[in-house]
């Protein structure tokens, strides 16, 4: 008897001993997943008027690519809002891949509300564009207009842009292009190009070509040189912008005279008004001030390394250039012209 129980126990352990060598069959523990990064656009979508929305329509707010003036822009982000009995203002998220967003690209957020037969009866005729350095952003509210019965689908867009130091104010309706500045207005059909949107106007006082291509727009008038623009905000009461800071920006010439092969001369602009970079020897760091398209640098500080004298000669030029800066602009190349009182220039990209 003894010897059965001590033959039974040992089966038992031997039993046990194995369960807990055998291999794990469970599922494996979850992983964490991956957390996905998102850009957050908030605002909101209303009118002017006093007109209440009847119920069973909806809101679809969208962000689109604007870098190409095409009416098929590509969209980023959507939110569509079922309205129910909501009136306006209504609330709107949209959600983004910040890697969707080119620093130089140009992103505008549309609205459009529709009835509950599916008809157009509001939308955004303004550009509001974001910022591209991947932040959430409130764009407040986005004013909407009333769409009118039995009018064609097409609706104007409009916006502005920074064409060299002048501001032009862009109205795209289906094939046409209205451009006022200067207390000016031009009328352009757009025209056959390769790629991009062209728009011209050959009559026998104007002579007017605006292009946009790419991350870029160019206008000429007139024969005269051919100038860069790009788009800015439009923000009601504030002032007009182009943003010179987010970028490093390379010297290609100094007053005309080109520079040094090698040699390497650098802009950086950050948000709390300070200008730093390389001047081909040193390192240099300043302030600066701006009021629209004016700009001013202060007191410049220098590191102390010597280098070969035409080096040192080219690097006294820029800083003499620098410091008397008065303004600023783009040509029809896309670079960045900073202009002395005197006419000198210091060309950068």
């Amino acid at each position: 008897m003894i010897k059965s129980l001590t033959a039974i126990s040992a089966l038992t352990l031997t039993t046990v001993l194995s369960a807990c060598a055998a291999p794990q069959t469970d599922t494996p523990w979850p992983r964490p997943e991956a957390t996905i990064m998102t850009t957050q656009i908030t605002g909101q979508v209303g009118y002017r008027e006093r007109i209440a929305l009847r119920p069973g329509g909806s809101v679809a707010v969208t962000l689109e690519d604007v870098s190409i003036m095409d009416p098929a822009s590509k969209v980023l982000a959507r939110d569509d809002i079922s309205i129910g009995g909501q009136q306006v203002p209504i609330a709107f998220t949209l959600n983004v891949d910040p890697s969707a967003l080119k620093p130089r690209g140009r992103y505008s957020v549309r609205a459009k509300i529709f009835d509950r037969d599916g008809n157009l009866e509001w939308i955004t005729d303004t550009a509001y564009l974001i910022k591209t350095n991947g932040e959430d952003q409130d764009m407040g509210l986005l004013q909407l207009v009333k769409v009118d019965d039995g009018a064609d689908n097409t609706v104007p867009y409009s916006t502005h842009y920074l064409c060299g130091t002048q501001t032009v104010h862009a109205t795209f309706t289906g094939e046409n292009l209205a451009l006022d500045m200067g207390g000016h207005s031009y009328n352009l059909t757009r025209t056959i190009s390769a790629s991009g949107a062209k728009y011209s106007l050959n009559s026998p006082d104007h002579k007017v070509l605006f292009w946009s291509k790419g991350d870029s727009a160019f206008m000429e008038m007139n024969d005269e040189a051919q100038v860069s623009c790009m788009e800015i905000s439009d923000t009601e009461n504030a002032p007009l912008q182009i943003d010179l800071t987010g970028r490093e920006w390379v010297v290609e010439d100094i007053a005309n005279t080109g520079i040094i092969d090698s040699s390497r001369m650098t802009l950086n602009f950050d948000a709390n008004g300070r200008l730093s970079g390389l001047s081909g020897c040193n390192n240099y760091t300043t302030e600066f001030s701006r009021d629209g398209m004016n700009l001013t640098a202060g007191n410049i500080a220098l590191t102390r390394r010597a280098c070969a004298p035409a080096l040192m000669n080219q690097e006294q030029k820029f800083l003499d250039v620098l410091s008397g800066v008065q303004s600023f602009y783009h040509d029809g190349t896309g670079a960045l012209i900073l202009k002395t009182a005197d006419g000198r220039q210091i060309l950068a990209r």
